[in-house]
């Protein structure tokens, strides 16, 4: 993904997988990741909640749900707008 910065293929990639192995670790990370990309880099907020939302729905007990509902919470805040990360905005 970061290597060829195609973070569209690579939302269909973590898609795959995520329907490919579901019941696995690995669909629950692959879930995660296609939210991330959607909220952290392409700044698509709409997307993003649809995807975690889907996240929390299915894997609500996940270690990885509190950091879904974090990011939530912060969609499209800068760093210095999340008072526990403003420290590093500098």
């Amino acid at each position: 993904m970061n290597d060829l910065l195609d973070f569209h293929n690579a939302i269909n990639s973590y898609s795959k997988v995520s329907e490919n192995y579901v019941g696995t670790n690995y669909a629950v990370e692959a879930q995660f990741m296609v939210g991330y990309i959607y909220a952290n880099i392409l700044s698509d907020y709409e997307k993003a909640v649809e995807t975690y939302l889907i996240f929390l729905e299915k894997f609500p007990d996940h270690e990885l749900a509190p950091s879904v509902k974090f990011e939530l919470d912060n969609l499209g805040k800068s760093i210095n707008e999340i008072p526990v990360l403003k420290h590093l905005g500098g």
